[in-house]
This record gives C-alpha cells, sequence and structure tokens, in this order.
C-alpha cells in the first residue's frame, strides 16, 4: 500500500511539474485547487465522523425496532391465516352437517 501511495504521490507531481511548464495552469490556481482539495478531504472525514457518532446509533435503533416490528407482523399474518383455515373448516363442517340432515328427511 505505502508503494502505491508513493508512486501516485509522483504521478501527481510530474503531472503538475508538467503542467506549470506548459503553462497550462498558474502557481496560483494550483494553491487554489490544492486548498480546496483539503478542504474537500477534511469536509469528508468530518462528515465520516458525523455519521459514525451520530447517525449509526440511529439506524441501528430503527432496524432493531424494525425487525421487532417484522416479528409482529409475522405473527399477525400467521394468525390471520390460522383463523381463516379454522374458519373455513368450520364452514365446510356445518356445511356438511347441513347436507347429511337433508338427506336423511
Amino acid at each position: 500500500m505505502a508503494q502505491l501511495l508513493s508512486a501516485l504521490s509522483v504521478l501527481v507531481v510530474i503531472v503538475i511539474g508538467a503542467l506549470i511548464t506548459a503553462q497550462v495552469v498558474s502557481v496560483e490556481k494550483l494553491g487554489a485547487g490544492v486548498w480546496h482539495g483539503f478542504l474537500l478531504i477534511v469536509l469528508a472525514s468530518v462528515a465520516g465522523w458525523f455519521v459514525e457518532a451520530f447517525v449509526l446509533p440511529i439506524l441501528i435503533c430503527t432496524l432493531v425496532l424494525l425487525r421487532q416490528a417484522m416479528f409482529v407482523f409475522l405473527a399477525v399474518v400467521v394468525a390471520a391465516a390460522a383463523l381463516l383455515l379454522c374458519l373455513r373448516f368450520l364452514k365446510s363442517a356445518t356445511g356438511m352437517r347441513r347436507a347429511s340432515r337433508k338427506t336423511e328427511e
């Protein structure tokens, strides 16, 4: 990893030197670009810390709550299916009794 960073740094220095030599970019613009890049890195670090410190615990609590809600929903669905199955069984049983009484008469 250190060799990769070293090679990347050398490449960046060479490209920047070529751009300054070819007068594509001025030293002032280069300084402003470096400053903006530094600010971007700092802001990304602060945003990462903010997510880790504040948002992640909220998300974890929400996931636990959603897990419990999922189990409650599953229990309600299973209970409703069992109730419907029992009602269907009772309906067919009373229908069979009525049919047998009509045949006896």
